[in-house]
C-alpha cells in the first residue's frame, strides 16, 4: 500500500511540478544554499544543481501549496528539540546563505517571514523557521511529508 501511495505521489509531483524544476521558480520558498537530510543521527547533504535537490525543493513547495486551505498555514507554539529531531528522527533542513524574506499566508493573513534556515521534521505536519539565534518556537503547519517518499527520491534504503 505504501509503495502504491508513493508511486501515485511521485507521478503527481512530476506531472504538476516538473515545469518548476527547470525554471527554478518556486511560489512559496526561496532556493536554499544547501539541503541536509537527517536520519537517526546521520546526515546526507543534497548538492545544489542536482536533480534530487530540484525534486526535493519542488516537493516542499508543492507540499506548502497543498496545505489546506490552499497555501494557508497555521502558526503553533512548540519549542523545537533540534538535537533530538536530527539525532533520533528524520528531517530536512534548508540552509540559506543570507536572511530570506518570504510572504506567506499564515493564520488567514499575509505575513512576512524572515529566516536563515528551515527545519522540516518528516512524518510530521510542522516546520520550524530559524535564524542565527536558532529555531523559533513559532512553528508553521503544513501538509504531511512522509519519510518513505523522501527516501525513495534520494534512493536511500535504510529509512
Amino acid at each position: 500500500m505504501k509503495k502504491l501511495f508513493l508511486l501515485i505521489f511521485i507521478t503527481t509531483l512530476f506531472l504538476t511540478g516538473c515545469s518548476q524544476i527547470n525554471n527554478r521558480t518556486y511560489t512559496y520558498i526561496d532556493v536554499p544554499e544547501e539541503i541536509n537530510l537527517y536520519y537517526r543521527g546521520d546526515i546526507v547533504n543534497i548538492q545544489k544543481n542536482t536533480e534530487k535537490y530540484d525534486i526535493i525543493l519542488s516537493f516542499i513547495n508543492k507540499t506548502i501549496a497543498d496545505t489546506e486551505p490552499m497555501g494557508i498555514m497555521k502558526s503553533v507554539r512548540i519549542i523545537p528539540d533540534e538535537e533530538k529531531i536530527k539525532t533520533t528522527g528524520y528531517a530536512l533542513e534548508l540552509i540559506y546563505e543570507k536572511t530570506t524574506h518570504n510572504q506567506l499566508m499564515i493564520d488567514g493573513r499575509k505575513q512576512v517571514v524572515r529566516f536563515d534556515k528551515v527545519l522540516i521534521p518528516l512524518d510530521n505536519n510542522i516546520i520550524f523557521i530559524g535564524g542565527e539565534e536558532g529555531y523559533s518556537s513559532k512553528a508553521l503547519t503544513i501538509s504531511f511529508i512522509p519519510k518513505e517518499f523522501v527516501a525513495t527520491l534520494l534512493d536511500y534504503k535504510n529509512m
